[in-house]
């Protein structure tokens, strides 16, 4: 069981958009939805609501839930229905448009599927499920907090650091990625790398060592090698964590670089 409750979501456009009335009836219908059919921790749930007959074919109306820790959001999905254990429609949707699913939250969303994608027509007792035959990519990216921003860091700088980790693509769901927030020279010309290590696994991941090369404004390498950690560096489940790695002067192939600007490859 969930450790919270799953709670109706609507963006703020949609709901300044929606009547009271239609909110009310539809965190009933979220309330309802989650007694008959509870969701496990880290888990992501499609549950029909409605599914209607239309010219063109079949209105059906979901809500998306999801318990797990972070930001969700969905791109091209194969949706199935499923009727007495029977596939009797599939037909593929692009869900980028339901944007991201929040943490212990139900976002509704209405699809049609083609007649041509039918197998029958009596619509009763039906379910939509994400194909199963997709359903490890259902999840397409997450939206990863930083786990470790100094508490003593002055606000104006935790700022910065939450809009830079905000501008970059989405990490994709069981991946990790690497990106460089700073590069400067400290008193001693050593070269202080400041990066940020995004763990898209639902586990705990440690990192031994990785390639870099750092190039300076003007294309010039300043350090190619291998970053090694004996201890590892351990960044938790779904979170990002913010390091700082120094590489002694001795090992720079330029100490007086231009870094107002910079490239960073990890290869």
């Amino acid at each position: 069981m969930a450790e919270r409750e799953i709670k109706l979501f609507l963006p703020e456009q949609v709901k300044a958009d929606t009547s009271s009335f239609r909110m009310g009836l539809m965190e009933e219908e979220v309330k309802e939805i989650n007694e008959k059919f509870p969701l496990e921790e880290n888990s992501v749930n499609i549950q029909l609501a409605y599914a209607n007959e239309t010219d063109e074919g079949l209105e059906v109306s979901f809500y998306i839930r999801s318990t797990m820790k972070n930001n969700i959001n969905f791109e091209i999905i194969p949706l199935e229905l499923i009727k007495d254990g029977q596939v009797v429609g599939s037909q593929v949707f692009n869900l980028s448009a339901i944007g991201n699913v929040p943490a212990y939250s139900a976002v509704p969303y209405t699809v049609e599927f083609d007649k041509k994608s039918l197998k029958t027509d009596d619509f009763s007792d039906l379910k939509v499920v994400f194909s199963q035959a997709n359903a490890l990519k259902a999840l397409k990216t997450l939206d990863l907090d930083i786990s470790n921003i100094p508490e003593q860091l002055q606000y104006k700088y935790k700022k910065q650091l939450e809009e830079y980790s905000k501008s970059l693509p989405r990490v994709r769901k069981d991946s990790i990625d690497l990106h460089v927030y700073t590069v400067s020279f400290d008193e001693d010309k050593n070269l202080d790398v400041v990066m940020l290590i995004r763990n898209g696994y639902d586990k705990e991941i440690k990192i031994e060592k990785f390639p870099i090369t750092i190039y300076d404004k003007n294309n010039t390498v300043i350090y190619t090698g291998e970053y090694y950690s004996e201890e590892g560096i351990v960044i938790s489940a779904s979170t990002s964590k913010l390091i700082t790695i120094t590489f002694d002067e001795v090992f720079l192939l330029n100490n007086e670089g231009d870094l107002s600007e910079f490239r960073v490859e990890f290869k």
